[in-house]
């Protein structure tokens, strides 16, 4: 399918008028969009604020912002004025806030997820209530109880003019109640990339071999496995133990195939993640992948 098609699936159909706010990382994959784009479609640079505000400012509800960036034009300024989750207060048209640093075969796959799929798994983590007592395994060895508030998402479809989406539908997720998890977790897909206070510490990826964690009491105590699983317990233990504390499980919406970045990989929705460190505090939150997992009231 075209990109305009692909966008007008979650994004209410076409609009008369598109503006894909970019920076030169996201810049190629901006252009092969309004290559494929029926309608005016245009394509501007996120640091030339004098060119997109006033254009964005005359947009109409039926209209549509497209936000494209990567992760450093994000974190440099391009996210104050370009929230994910939610459109600038400033904003009438519909807003889309791509995943940041996707790719293009990502997107693509990401936007033709079918929506029965996403909806189904919206439901299925939705059952589970504040507190519960879950047990997760996989056929790679996972095995965790562990106990949770409910899960939450964020919009992945814009139903009406004026409304917002983060696209491709990326994940519903709970926190994990602080101590409440022991057990084992062996990562087969994904280890995400490693941050502290926003300085990248160690780029790990896609797993040579499954890394097993072992948590105790809420906390990671161990790591095991090759050259990921050192790389990761050599530069997460250094840190301090808050950075192990394990405070998410999450579950991915989209169909699409492992990268190594974190952003696309948790996001695919025959795996859940678990996410450690609460971020603000000791600045670190690492996300962990698993493929194909089994999530049930513990017990059953």
């Amino acid at each position: 399918m075209r990109f305009d098609e692909l966008f007008g699936r979650w994004c209410h159909g076409p609009a008369q008028e598109t503006i894909i706010i970019t920076d030169g990382e996201q810049r190629p994959l901006a252009e092969t969009i309004r290559g494929e784009w029926h309608g005016r479609c245009d394509v501007l640079a996120y640091h030339d604020r004098e060119s997109w505000l006033p254009r964005l400012g005359s947009l109409q509800p039926h209209d549509l912002v497209i936000a494209l960036l990567s992760f450093d034009a994000f974190i440099s300024g391009a996210g104050r004025d370009f929230p994910t989750f939610g459109k600038p207060e400033w904003l009438r048209a519909r807003y889309a806030f791509v995943r940041l640093g996707i790719s293009e075969a990502s997107l693509r796959q990401g936007l033709a997820t079918d929506k029965a799929l996403v909806t189904a798994k919206l439901e299925e983590m939705a059952r589970f209530c504040d507190g519960q007592r879950l047990q997760v395994t996989n056929a790679a060895g996972t095995d965790i109880p562990l106990a949770i508030h409910p899960f939450t998402t964020c919009s992945h479809e814009i139903t009406e003019n004026g409304g917002c989406a983060f696209l491709p539908p990326s994940e519903t997720s709970s926190e994990v109640l602080a101590g409440t998890a022991n057990g084992r977790i062996v990562v087969d897909v994904t280890v995400g990339q490693l941050y502290h206070f926003g300085r990248l510490v160690e780029p790990l990826g896609l797993v040579d071999e499954p890394v097993t964690l072992t948590v105790r009491d809420g906390v990671m105590t161990d790591v095991s496995g090759g050259a990921t699983a050192q790389a990761l317990k050599s530069a997460l233990f250094a840190l301090s133990p808050d950075c192990r504390r394990l405070v998410e499980l999450g579950q991915g919406l989209s169909q699409m195939a492992p990268t190594g970045l974190i952003g696309v990989d948790e996001s695919i929705i025959d795996t859940c993640h678990f996410g450690f460190g609460d971020g603000g505090e000791c600045g670190v939150h690492l996300d962990v992948v698993v493929s194909r997992p089994t999530i049930l009231p513990e017990g059953e």
